[in-house]
């Protein structure tokens, strides 16, 4: 009689861990790995998600959608000798720039043109009251609250109150930090 004692299985390739970024106007990524383990009898596979992504089911998980942040993955291998595990992170990070809502509609429909009032005035006008209306225009894969700073304001050359332009800066920022300006044009005269 001979008997065979078969070794536990082993996995010939675990993934190191992964970071993508969020696939194109979502907040979140398809992410494919290749986990593999040998043994026999045959091997079964499961896995379980923590973290930003959370779930488990059968196979190792590859192809599925993660959350923005890191995800745990731990791929089982079974059959009648044993268990293995692998284990690794999947980090999704947010690089994308808010972009506008309507890419037809942009900053330069909020330009205002034709004001009557002189130079001095023009001058002491609060572009920040704008900032709520360059907020409407922009939309972002992950960020429902954008922040929007007024961060510069130029004057044209030659000025006077005959005839006046302005140019104020704009950044749309997101919850990430990735940004995006924008410019309105304020002009007139007296």
């Amino acid at each position: 009689v001979t008997v065979t004692v078969n070794p536990s299985p082993v996995f010939d390739n675990c993934p190191g861990d992964i970071t993508v970024d969020t696939d194109p106007g979502v907040c979140n990524a398809v992410v494919s790995y290749t986990a593999s383990a040998s043994g026999v009898p045959a091997l079964t596979y499961s896995y379980v998600f923590t973290g930003a992504t959370t779930g488990n089911g059968s196979g190792t998980g590859s192809g599925s959608t993660f959350e923005k942040g890191v995800t745990l993955i731990v791929i089982t291998a079974t059959n009648s000798c044993g268990t293995v595990t692998c284990e690794f992170d999947v980090t999704v990070e947010d690089n994308e720039v808010p972009v506008l809502e309507d890419p037809s509609v942009g900053c330069s429909s909020l330009n205002i043109t034709a004001v009557n009032e002189c130079l001095g005035a023009a001058t002491a006008w609060d572009a920040s009251q704008l900032t709520g209306s360059v907020k409407a225009l922009y939309t972002d894969n992950c960020d429902n609250d954008l922040t929007v700073t007024l961060t510069g304001t130029s004057a044209g050359t030659g000025n006077s109150d005959c005839s006046w332009t302005f140019t104020y800066t704009y950044t749309i920022t997101d919850n990430c930090t990735n940004s995006v300006t924008c410019t309105v044009t304020r002009s007139g005269g007296d």
